[in-house]
């Protein structure tokens, strides 16, 4: 394990970035990744992230950011982890209610 203090007060257990993608929904186009053999598209504001190296598990924790159309597009979600992959879907949520949209700045992090 790699530990470190880092001003954190004591030393423990750092916890790496196993996957990372920036992604054009738009143009469907994959800007920069780590460890992403490809990224499906299944519609609108609806993508698969495919990894290079599955995880050791389906417990990982999703980081997500997406933006930088006409409008912002902030609202995400994700119900549906695997070893081998993980469906994003990105969209508006104005008035409560989820609509899948497809935004131009998409960006992902996976960390175990």
């Amino acid at each position: 394990n790699l530990k470190f203090n880092s001003g954190f007060g004591s030393v423990a257990t750092a916890y790496g970035v196993r996957a990372w993608l920036r992604y054009d929904q738009v143009n469907n186009v994959v800007e920069q990744s780590g460890n992403v053999s490809s990224v499906t598209d299944n519609g609108t504001g609806d993508y698969t992230i495919n990894f290079t190296n599955n995880m050791s598990g389906a417990d990982y924790a999703l980081g997500a950011w997406s933006g930088r159309n006409g409008n912002p597009i902030v609202a995400g979600e994700s119900n549906n982890h695997a070893v081998g992959s993980i469906v994003i879907n990105t969209g508006d949520n104005p008035r409560g209610v989820f609509t899948k949209a497809d935004v131009d700045d998409s960006t992902v992090i996976i960390v175990k």
